[in-house]
């Protein structure tokens, strides 16, 4: 086991050079690939949140050559909001979006107040 140290906060413009948009559910959804090869990670922030919630984690799992997703939930960060109502099983069939937009369909779950309930979901 490998641990990761978070010792240091990150500038919101960091952020930008790893920005991907997609078309979701009649909704525009951000998220941020950080880190070369298959995603292994996806980070999914709580409430009110936004993928920059995490600060330097998923920067320093991409030191450690591990590679993550970082989502800004519908309705939060970059992302708007979608068709429908925004409950952590809607949120929830994101994680098969983004597996898809790499061809990636295993990915570990990190997940914070609302996230972890999307997690769940």
């Amino acid at each position: 086991m490998k641990t990761v140290v978070v010792d240091k906060v990150l500038h919101p413009e960091k952020w930008q050079e790893y920005a991907e948009d997609g078309y979701y559910q009649g909704g525009s959804l951000r998220w941020y690939k950080i880190g070369e090869g298959d995603p292994k990670v996806l980070f999914l922030h709580g409430l009110s949140g936004s993928a920059q919630s995490w600060d330097c984690i998923p920067f320093r799992l991409q030191e450690a050559g591990i590679s993550s997703l970082v989502v800004d939930l519908p309705g939060h960060g970059e992302s708007y909001t979608v068709q429908g109502e925004d409950t952590p099983h809607l949120m929830a069939n994101l994680i098969p979006y983004l597996g898809d937009q790499y061809g990636v369909h295993s990915l570990h779950l990190v997940g914070h107040s609302l996230g972890g309930g999307v997690a769940l979901a």
